[in-house]
This record gives structure tokens, C-alpha cells and sequence, in this order.
């Protein structure tokens, strides 16, 4: 389930990756394909249970947690204004407002929470560029085109306007054998039936990586004192489906 990297250019179109790609997200870059299959079979079940999407979201989240992989960032608002926000943008809808002018009706309302609305991505790109780039995924998807092949296409697409497309940095994963990573999901495997604390099983990750000279990604630092917390479009958006 590895997120294209023009999933930019999505955000820049008002959509997530999700949108296109029956939700992927970059904390799934990272995962081998039996976790892959482990959390789509888990999501499947819960849905199937009628999960909420909090319960469903939180499951996936201590499935992450437990094979050492940084959870995704819970989205910052709250259920009352996630139902604002699902009622402005459907009532803006029906009223046929352009999709520039609910997202930044969207930006507006989340400054007044308090919550610093997501940067927007290839900023130069027009209504229309958006729209061409939006259509051309559809249709790539509908003829069956790998992900390889929609990135591809909307690199290209991107050269075209004149607009460096983004680089796309391999998750850390990428750089190991499937020996090496066959070794980890054991480790992390047997550390988990030995009830290990997440803590103690990226800090084994972290410490095979360094034994292979393979640079581990550091732990994000939480700052003391943000002064305002920041969603990300695909957390707005998906309040919308």
C-alpha cells in the first residue's frame, strides 16, 4: 500500500490519496505485505462488526504501535466540529461553490479553532491543472494502471506546466534485504508475544537498522508548547465521504 508520492498533487486537487487509491496512507510505506494484509483483514473485520471508524482507527493504530512503526497523527478536531464542518461543505456543495471556495472556507474555520490549516501543495497550479490531474487519475485507475504508471503520468504531466514535481524518498524499509526484513518481523514478532512496550520494540528496530549501516529515522520530538495543532487535508476530507 505504498503512497505515491503525487498524492501531493491530490492534496493540491482538495483530495486525499485516499480518494483515488481506497485509502493509503505514508505510515503503510513502510509495512511488509503480510502487515499490509493484517491490517486490511483487521479493517475488514471491524467493518463487517460495525466498528466505528474511532474503534476502526484506533485498532489499526495499536497494530502499528505494536510492530514499532510511528502511528499516523490523530486528526485534531473534535466530533462537534467535524459535524460542522460535514455540514458546511455539503450545504456549499449543493450550492455548487467551487471547490477553492469551500476549502478555503474549510482553512477559515479551522483558524478560528485554533487548528493551522494544511499547507497546500503546488500552489501554482490551476483550478483547471487540478481538474486535469483529477480526471487523469480516474481515468488511469478505471483502465487498471499501476501506481507506478498514475505517478508517472502526473510527473509528467507536471514537467509539462513547468512545475518540479516532488522527489520521492524510499521508506527506510526499501534499503533492506528480504532476509533483513524477515529478521525484523520475527524480532518484532516474538518481542510482541513476549509483551514488550512499543518503546522497547523501535528502539530494537532502530538498533538492528545501525548493526546493518542502515540509518534509522530519528523520533519525532513533540514541542512543548505548539501554538496551534495542524490537520492535514486528508484528515478534513475524509469527514466529507
Amino acid at each position: 500500500m505504498r503512497k505515491l508520492a503525487v498524492a501531493l498533487a491530490l492534496v493540491a486537487l482538495g483530495l486525499s490519496a485516499a480518494t483515488i487509491y481506497a485509502r493509503k496512507g505514508p505510515h503503510f510505506a513502510g509495512l511488509t505485505e503480510e502487515q499490509r494484509d493484517a491490517v486490511r483483514q483487521k479493517v475488514e473485520d471491524l467493518k463487517a462488526q460495525g466498528a466505528s471508524r474511532q474503534e476502526i482507527a484506533e485498532a489499526v493504530r495499536k497494530m502499528l504501535d505494536g510492530w514499532g512503526i510511528k502511528p499516523p497523527r490523530r486528526c485534531p478536531l473534535t466530533e462537534e466540529q467535524r459535524a460542522e464542518l460535514r455540514e458546511m461543505v455539503k450545504k456549499m456543495r449543493e450550492e455548487g461553490a467551487p471547490p477553492a471556495d469551500i476549502r478555503r472556507a474549510v482553512a477559515v474555520k479551522l483558524r478560528r479553532w485554533g487548528i493551522r490549516p494544511p499547507r497546500r501543495h503546488f500552489p501554482k497550479l490551476t483550478e483547471e491543472q487540478r481538474e486535469a490531474i483529477r480526471r487523469k487519475l480516474e481515468e488511469l485507475k478505471a483502465q487498471g494502471a499501476s501506481r507506478q504508471e498514475a505517478r508517472r503520468a502526473v510527473v509528467g504531466m507536471l514537467k509539462e506546466w513547468g512545475i518540479r514535481p516532488p522527489r520521492r524518498r524510499p521508506p527506510i524499509f526499501a534499503k533492506l534485504t528480504e532476509e533483513q526484513r524477515a529478521e525484523i518481523r520475527e524480532m518484532v514478532k516474538r518481542m510482541r508475544e513476549e509483551g514488550a512496550p512499543p518503546e522497547d520494540i523501535r528502539s530494537a528496530v532502530r538498533a538492528k537498522l545501525r548493526e546493518w549501516g542502515v540509518v534509522p529515522p530519528e523520533p519525532s520530538a513533540k514541542p512543548a508548547a505548539p501554538a496551534a495543532q495542524q490537520a492535514t487535508w486528508g484528515q478534513v476530507k475524509s469527514q466529507f465521504k
